[in-house]
C-alpha cells in the first residue's frame, strides 16, 4: 500500500475546490428561471466530493461501516458549514438552507452511486469465483 495517501488527492481538490467556490469566488448570478439549476449544481459537487473520499477510503482498504458514515457526516456538515461561514463571514455571499439541504442530498447520492457500483462489482467477483 505504498503511496496509498494519494489516492485522497482527487478529495482534497475537490474539498478545497468547493471552498473556494463557496466562499471568495464570485460566482456570476443566474436567470431567475435557471434558479433551480443552482440547487443541481451543488447536489453535484457534494456527490463529487463525497464519492472521492469514499473511493479512496475504499482503495486503501480501510473503508469500513463506521468510515463510511463518518464521512457522510462530515461531508454533509461540511456543506452544510459552508451555507453557514457563508451568512457570516462573506458579504457577497447568502445562506439558503435549500442549499444546505441540495448538499446533502449530493452527499447522499454519492452514496448511493458508490453503493451500486461496489454491489454490482462484489456480485461479479462472487459469479466469477463459483466458476
Amino acid at each position: 500500500m505504498k503511496r496509498s495517501y494519494l489516492w485522497f488527492a482527487p478529495a482534497v481538490a475537490v474539498t478545497i475546490g468547493i471552498f473556494a467556490l463557496s466562499t471568495f469566488l464570485v460566482v456570476p448570478t443566474q436567470a431567475k428561471d435557471a434558479n433551480n439549476l443552482d440547487k443541481i449544481e451543488h447536489a453535484f459537487a457534494y456527490m463529487v466530493l463525497t464519492l472521492s473520499f469514499v473511493i479512496a477510503f475504499y482503495r486503501t482498504g480501510n473503508l469500513t461501516i463506521k468510515v463510511a458514515f463518518k464521512v457522510f457526516l462530515i461531508s454533509g456538515g461540511y456543506g452544510i458549514l459552508m451555507e453557514l461561514s457563508q451568512y457570516y463571514f462573506f458579504e457577497h455571499r447568502h445562506f439558503d438552507w435549500d442549499d444546505a439541504i441540495a448538499n446533502v442530498v449530493g452527499t447522499a447520492i454519492g452514496f448511493l452511486v458508490f453503493g451500486i457500483k461496489y454491489i454490482s462489482i462484489t456480485k461479479m467477483q462472487q459469479i466469477c469465483n463459483k466458476k
